[in-house]
């Protein structure tokens, strides 16, 4: 089950990390100016739960334990949150940024992870004949 969690956690933190910056460029540069902040913010949180749900739904599927999902949720939350708090360091905002993305992101990313597994778990395997 380590290993489901590590490399599915990391895996989603490494997308995750991609599209933080990404949102992180579009929110922050005045080049982006002309997009509306809140379009981006809830653009990134929809993207965020979906991915990080898909990760622990993967994690749950391949240990077929829902805390699995939840701490590859998790480890990609974090993950990408710290990678999101650099990306605001980046732009000269405060390094606490750092530490308030990795645990709200870890906070988030477990939760999604979490009903990733309980929603693949629980579909039926489909029946071949």
């Amino acid at each position: 089950m380590k290993t489901t969690i590590l490399s599915e956690g990391l895996l989603g933190g490494a997308i995750l990390g991609v599209v933080a910056i990404v949102f992180g460029v579009l929110g922050l540069s005045p080049s982006f100016i002309w997009i509306p902040e809140a379009l981006v913010i809830v653009a990134f949180v929809l993207v965020f739960i979906g991915i990080a749900g898909a990760i622990g739904g993967r994690a749950g599927m391949h240990s077929g334990r829902v805390m699995a999902g939840t701490l590859a949720g998790l480890v990609a939350g974090a993950v990408a949150g710290c990678v999101g708090g650099f990306t605001y360091v980046a732009f000269g905002k405060p390094v606490l940024n750092v530490l308030i993305g990795a645990i709200g992101g870890g906070l988030v990313g477990g939760v999604a992870g979490m009903v990733g597994a309980m929603l693949d778990l629980r579909r039926e395997p489909a029946h071949s004949q």
